[in-house]
């Protein structure tokens, strides 16, 4: 989990755009006055580490996939 704080543009391959644009409008923006609530975000390394420390595999990712309209399915 990384603080919106701690996280901007530059993270956006890892935490999302939308956690890395709020990250980027608090620590630019909070000066001018602008009010951006906090947060946190789940990083994509912190994903992945949840999913081999509780022996999940691949099994989150075929829900998800399973859960999509069928064109919108990756091939495999």
């Amino acid at each position: 989990m990384v603080p919106f704080e701690q996280v901007g543009l530059e993270a956006f391959a890892d935490v999302g755009g939308k956690n890395a644009s709020l990250g980027e409008m608090i620590r630019e923006l909070a000066a001018e006055g602008v009010q951006v609530p906090g947060g946190f975000g789940a990083s994509a390394s912190a994903y992945r580490q949840l999913i081999a420390a509780n022996r999940l595999g691949p099994g989150p990712g075929r829900l998800l996939q399973a859960t999509l309209p069928k064109h919108c399915r990756q091939r495999s």
